[in-house]
């Protein structure tokens, strides 16, 4: 009885600690030294969010996959790496790593002859960094969240560039603008 009544103070007593040290701002979370601009959290949890939705809205049985890969016009993208790929992949799938599926590669793996909504495809990887490729689940958010990361690595990229600009004489563009 006296051991739990110990025990009962004890984890009472620690719990008060921890309660005021988070209350008193000094938890990690408060370090204002581990901010990162890089690093939206906010804007990634958004983008899970609302890739959530359309993932509900695209997912497939696994009956319903199997019909759609054996239509000829299929094409499976696997973009995973080439090791897992090399591991075990869906008979006839084309890797592709995440990091070189662009628009110029898609052309090189998909005739247009073949597939005439190669060139919409393009369009629409180009404009809003869609990706066409299965995956075993855990990384399906991450499609969306690169195309926030990448607009927001260009921007960076294009207001570092205007910055050291000395004067709009040294552009080409604006002096052929005039």
């Amino acid at each position: 009885m006296r051991t739990i009544m110990l025990a009962t103070v004890i984890a009472g007593v620690l719990g008060a600690l921890v309660a005021g040290t988070l209350h008193s701002g000094e938890g990690p979370s408060s370090d204002s030294t581990l901010a990162n601009p890089q690093i939206d959290y906010q804007g990634f949890a958004k983008q899970v969010q609302e890739v959530a939705k359309v993932r509900e809205k695209r997912r497939v049985s696994e009956d319903q996959f199997i019909r759609m890969i054996n239509d000829p016009k299929a094409i499976v993208l696997d973009a995973r790496s080439q090791r897992m790929y090399d591991l075990l992949h869906v008979k006839g799938a084309v890797h592709i790593s995440l990091p070189d599926m662009t628009a110029e590669a898609l052309a090189e793996l998909i005739p247009t002859k073949r597939y005439p909504g190669r060139d919409l495809l393009q369009q629409q990887l180009q404009k809003r960094a869609n990706r066409i490729c299965y995956q075993v689940g855990r990384r399906f958010a991450q499609f969306e969240y690169l195309q926030h990361a990448l607009q927001l690595r260009l921007s960076q990229h294009i207001r570092a560039q205007a910055a050291t600009r000395s004067s709009s004489d040294e552009d080409p563009l604006r002096r052929q603008l005039g």
